[in-house]
């Protein structure tokens, strides 16, 4: 895998989606599987539109469940800048 995020939909219904969230930094990787709501993802795209507005500009973003109750995953990120001119990161 590449450094970086990979969302990879593995199966669709009516009411759900099955998804596999994989990251690699180039030393450490790890992937969750979970289910997600149809229009979970456009959210998501909704939330993270016209990122980073301004230097401060942050944002979290949760696919899944993060509760150990729950037999599937989830994965948290917070996208940020990290200097006054715009770069970013995701943690």
């Amino acid at each position: 895998m590449d450094v970086g995020f990979q969302f990879e939909v593995l199966d669709a219904d009516v009411g759900y989606l099955r998804v596999r969230v994989s990251c690699w930094n180039g030393a450490f990787g790890g992937a969750a599987l979970m289910y997600l709501g149809i229009g979970h993802l456009e959210e998501i795209a909704a939330t993270l539109r016209g990122f980073p507005h301004a230097p401060s500009d942050s944002r979290e973003v949760i696919l899944g469940s993060l509760d150990s109750e729950y037999a599937c995953g989830g994965v948290s990120m917070r996208f940020y800048c990290t200097d006054r001119s715009g770069r970013s990161a995701v943690e």
